[in-house]
Order: structure tokens, then C-alpha cells, then sequence
């Protein structure tokens, strides 16, 4: 059974697509092993647990019509059943291609799943690279920009917004991208690194940094609001 979203499964031809997959992995291994406590992954393509040591990721694979959550988790999209500010980090992996709207609700339920010093990270299709452009001509349901996804993760209030990129092909054959891809991807990173087939958007929920230390009997009223983690930061 084919899991993929056929919105861009259409445009890729079946040798790439390891190679698409391959890109997004990457991107959330850079992120995942800088975040603690438990991850979770939410995409249209598959289902499953992941293990690292000392670290576990849920994969959750999203459906469209209705909009429910399938694999270790059955449930709604709009309401998953996971504790507030209980995850380190939340992936949402090609869930553009599933509409603005879909996108826009998993990215409000990440916040709220989202710990303190947690990071969100948006992975999806560019609409002006060349995976984009041929859905375009096709018809096909185009992802968010990586600008507009900076944007709404900054009104979220998230902080150290990270851009990147893979896959930099130009508009050739399939057959041709398969056979030269390394090569193209080389090449690509220094002359057109805006048009990566895919990005990935990042950003860290800023910590709440208050616990309470009391300064004496007469200092009650003029309590010091700190954590541990920013007295290390202040060292």
C-alpha cells in the first residue's frame, strides 16, 4: 500500500523519492539531537517509532479526510491527546501538501505540546524549486514558502529561527536528475541554493525561567525570578 501524498507522488519520480526522504531525515536528525525529552514526528508519508540512544521519536502519520492521526496515536489532528509543554521536540513533516489550513492547526497544537527550550521544526516542499514547480504545472496542492512559515513561527514567539535547504535540482528530466544528482547538488549549493526541492524551518520555544528563591524574611516582596538553566547562561 502506497502511503506517500499523492499530491507530490505524482511529480516524483519512484528512484527520487528515497532521495526526498533521505533530505528530511537529515534535517531532523540535525535538530533532534540538540533537543531532550521525547520527539514527535507528524506526516502524511508513514507511522512508526524511532529509537536513538537515550532518545525516542513517535511518528504520527496525518490524513486529510477526515483530519485524523493514525499509528501509535488514533485521534484528531485538532486535539491530540499529549500533555501540554511535555515534548522536546515536534517535527511537522510535509504537511503542507495536505492545505494552509491543516498546516496552520498542527503548527498550534505543536506550540501547545512544545516544552520550554523545545524546538518546532517545519519541513516541506518548496513551491519555487523544482519538485514545486512541476506540481505547479500539474495542478497539484502547493506547501507554504519558507518565508511565510518564518513568519508565523516568530508571531508563535519563537526564537533562533534556522533556515536550510537540500536538494538542488534544476528543471531536467527525472531520468537525468537520478543519474546526476551529486553532481547537481554540488553545483547547486553555490548557484542556486534558494530553489532546494526542500526546506526545513526551525525554531526554539523560549523558557519560561521562573522559580522562586527567597532572600531573607525582609526580602519576600523582592524575590529573585531565575532558573538553573539561565545562571549557566549568565556564567
Amino acid at each position: 500500500m502506497d502511503r506517500r501524498p499523492a499530491s507530490i507522488e505524482k511529480c516524483i519520480d519512484p528512484r527520487l523519492t528515497a532521495r526526498v526522504d533521505d533530505a528530511c531525515e537529515s534535517f531532523i536528525e540535525s535538530v533532534w539531537k540538540r533537543s531532550n525529552g521525547l520527539a514527535l514526528r507528524i506526516s502524511p508519508v508513514d507511522a512508526g517509532v524511532v529509537e536513538r540512544p537515550g532518545r525516542t521519536r513517535f511518528d504520527l502519520r496525518v490524513s486529510n479526510d477526515p483530519l485524523q492521526i493514525g499509528g501509535p496515536l488514533r485521534c484528531s489532528a485538532n486535539s491530540l491527546p499529549i500533555l501540554d509543554q511535555s515534548l522536546g521536540l515536534v517535527v511537522l513533516d510535509r504537511t503542507g501538501v495536505m492545505g494552509l489550513a491543516v498546516q496552520d492547526a498542527l503548527v498550534t497544537e505543536a506550540l501547545r505540546m512544545l516544552a520550554d527550550d523545545g524546538h518546532l521544526l517545519v519541513i516541506d516542499y518548496n513551491p519555487l524549486g523544482w519538485l514545486g514547480l512541476k506540481a505547479k504545472r500539474r495542478g497539484l496542492i502547493l506547501a507554504s514558502t519558507a518565508a511565510r512559515i518564518r513568519r508565523v513561527l516568530r508571531a508563535s514567539d519563537l526564537e533562533h529561527i534556522e533556515t536550510d535547504h537540500r536538494l538542488w535540482w534544476p528543471p531536467l528530466p527525472s531520468s537525468w536528475l537520478n543519474r546526476c544528482s551529486v553532481g547537481l547538488e554540488r553545483i547547486g549549493q553555490r548557484l542556486w541554493p534558494a530553489l532546494g526541492s526542500i526546506y526545513a524551518v526551525s525554531g526554539r520555544k523560549r523558557g519560561n525561567n521562573v522559580i522562586l528563591i527567597p532572600l531573607g524574611q525582609r526580602s519576600l516582596q523582592h524575590n529573585l525570578m531565575t532558573t538553573a538553566g539561565s545562571m549557566r547562561r549568565a556564567n
